[in-house]
């Protein structure tokens, strides 16, 4: 008696996954399908972003060179500027120092 339980017990397992299998086996293509379309895009994306991506880092590499560029000029200029003023003001003549005027001795 028990081997029969047991062997109803199996049948019905049987059954069970018989069944489970009729009805998701039938979706799985749909899913790999549905899975497939989701990688694609996600894929198409990720390049779109990578391209966009890239061109802003060289928009802002170009523009950090050329700002560069203008600091380091204006820096350029204004150090002449000081070493022309410097110059200028070691070449110009010194006025005369005012001396103490003594009172006439009688």
């Amino acid at each position: 008696m028990r081997f029969i339980i047991r062997l109803t017990v199996l049948a019905l397992a049987a059954l069970g996954i018989k069944t489970l299998y009729d009805k998701f086996a039938g979706r799985s293509d749909e899913l790999k399908d549905t899975g497939n379309e989701v990688v694609d895009r996600a894929g198409t994306a990720a390049r779109d972003i990578r391209a966009m991506a890239r061109d802003a880092a060289q928009q802002v590499a170009s523009t950090a060179r050329a700002s560069a560029h203008e600091v380091k000029q204006a820096a350029s200029d204004n150090a002449e500027a000081v070493k022309q003023a410097a110059a200028d003001v070691k070449d110009a003549p010194t006025p005369p120092t005012p001396t103490k005027k003594h009172a006439p001795t009688k």
